[in-house]
């Protein structure tokens, strides 16, 4: 950090405790204006903490701590009225409103009405105009943000978050706490020339992303927090990744690559689909073996996101599906039959669809195990089934292991462990999962790599739909290529490399434009 420059945030010796679980301990954390900064963390290691106490939503540990916004000493606990119109965040749930325009969801909290208690639509929709050409962004204000794709999406809210920049008092802070983690490479490099138009123009970004490539092309320099103290703060200039996956982990993490999955020639075949037709699939087929792990991936609207949703029954299909030998009627085949017949699904958005965020997590757990745990009469056998959760989050190293907390509380990547140990504790014969890995630290990456190597050791067929080119390269024993709703190409054996796979896709995506030409 140049010492010349000015401080936008200042936090020092920061603390914060829950229930005796010290959260942060005597946190320091700089950033100076125009500067992008990076804060970076395994899950529950204190950064969400952090971005939380400057929203004002948590309050630091009574004489814990000062703050310093744009050098001014600023009283603790803040309040969110105390940062209203300086301060902007940007979270991985954008808080957009589909039904609404462009320009509504840019001004819905500051409304501004004229003489007679009215919007003025008019004055509204040439500030959004005048932001949206501002940092060249093509968007019709009168869009409705339900018909933008996800990047554009995300661009809006970034727009709503940092205020107009001619005007006075305008916001200097923004904090974007993991707006890529939904979109491809090719979308977040579009979003990233809008967060360096804003830092160019004098607005300090604070970025927290598990995605360290990212970071590292984006940000000038980053902090790391472990076990709630910040253990370094680096200029990004002189790190490279392996150096910050170890600054991260606290320890090294060289060792053998895993050899991909793959299906012994013997192996039973448990799933077979030909010719899905669906709301983006175009004839589909595709054959899954136990043991094995298939990747499939391409660029968003491919595809391959729609798939596991086809073969689970959460979306409606068409074609010739046979699971376990039997085959299946897909015009009424649901979630539920998929279930019994031992399918898993694991969805991207573990908080929409995976979770039920206000139960707690021994419920969220337990809510497909309850049959075994009935008594004779009626009810459940609680000691029983308290037990049996208490022995599974030690199994999947659920932090902290408190089964009557909401699972809300927990950091991303421990909620997907306690996602993943709902479903694998079926024992299921077919395990489907899209994006696995998406906003989770890289040590819990490793460990879901771990669960999904095991549970393929046990028989399952695992399908993996991701744009994580480098996780199908440590998984997968083939991959299959989307583009236009079809599969254009499958890699296998020495082929599948990060670098093959994306190429692959872009050729791919390449070939169907042409060809629609």
């Amino acid at each position: 950090m140049n010492p010349s420059v000015p401080l936008a945030l200042e936090f020092r010796d920061l603390s914060k405790t829950f229930g005796g679980v010290r959260a942060l301990e005597r946190v320091t954390f700089r950033v100076a204006v125009g500067e992008i900064h990076g804060l970076l963390g395994q899950n529950g290691s204190g950064k969400s903490t952090l971005v939380k106490i400057l929203a004002g939503y948590h309050a630091p540990d009574t004489g814990s701590g000062r703050l310093k916004l744009w050098g001014k000493v600023v009283s603790l606990p803040l309040t969110p009225s105390a940062i209203r119109g300086t301060v902007g965040f940007v979270h991985q749930d954008l808080g957009l409103v589909d039904s609404l325009t462009v320009w509504e969801n840019m001004f819905v909290a500051e409304y501004q009405t004229g003489m007679f208690g009215t919007i003025d639509i008019g004055s509204h929709k040439l500030r959004a105009k005048h932001l949206l050409e501002t940092f060249d962004l093509g968007t019709d204000p009168d869009t409705k943000v339900g018909d933008l794709s996800e990047v554009q999406k995300a661009e809006i809210a970034i727009l709503r978050a940092m205020g107009d920049p001619s005007a006075d008092g305008r916001r200097q802070l923004l904090v974007l706490d993991e707006p890529t983690a939904y979109l491809p490479k090719a979308a977040s490099e579009q979003l990233f020339r809008l967060i360096r138009q804003a830092a160019l123009a004098g607005t300090a970004v604070v970025f927290v992303s598990h995605k360290l490539g990212e970071v590292l092309d984006l940000c000038d320099a980053v902090t790391v927090l472990r076990d709630g103290r910040a253990v370094g703060t680096k200029s990004t200039a002189d790190l490279t990744e392996q150096e910050l996956i170890e600054l991260i982990m606290g320890r090294s993490l060289s060792g053998p690559v895993h050899e991909p999955v793959r299906a012994d020639a013997e192996s039973a075949l448990v799933v077979s689909a030909v010719d899905l037709m669906s709301d983006g699939l175009s004839g589909v087929s595709l054959q899954l073996r136990s043991g094995e792990i298939v990747g499939i991936t391409g660029l968003i609207g491919s595809g391959h996101e729609v798939l596991p949703y086809v073969l689970f029954g959460g979306l409606p299909g068409q074609g010739l599906l046979t699971v376990a030998g039997k085959s299946i009627d897909l015009d009424v085949w649901t979630p539920t039959l998929a279930i019994r017949a031992g399918m898993a699904l694991v969805p991207a958005n573990r908080g929409r669809d995976g979770l039920v965020a206000t139960e707690t997590v021994s419920r969220n757990i337990a809510i497909l195990h309850l049959r075994q745990y009935r008594g004779r009469t009626i009810g459940l056998k609680l000691a029983l089934l308290a037990r049996w959760i208490r022995k599974i989050l030690g199994r999947y190293q659920v932090t902290p292991p408190l089964p009557d907390q909401p699972i809300s509380a927990l950091s991303g990547g421990n909620q997907q462990k306690a996602v993943l140990a709902k479903w694998l504790e079926l024992s299921p014969a077919v395990l489907l999962l899209h994006e696995p890995t998406q906003g989770i630290d890289v040590g819990t990456k490793r460990e879901v790599v771990r669960l999904l190597r095991r549970a393929a050791s046990r028989g399952a067929a695992i399908l993996v739909s991701t744009t994580e080119y480098d996780e199908l390269a440590e998984l997968c024993g083939r991959v299959a290529i989307m583009a236009s709703g079809r599969i254009t190409q499958t890699l296998e054996g020495t082929a599948i490399t990060s670098e093959f796979i994306e190429e692959a896709v872009l050729r791919a995506a390449a070939s169907e434009r042409y060809a629609s030409k």
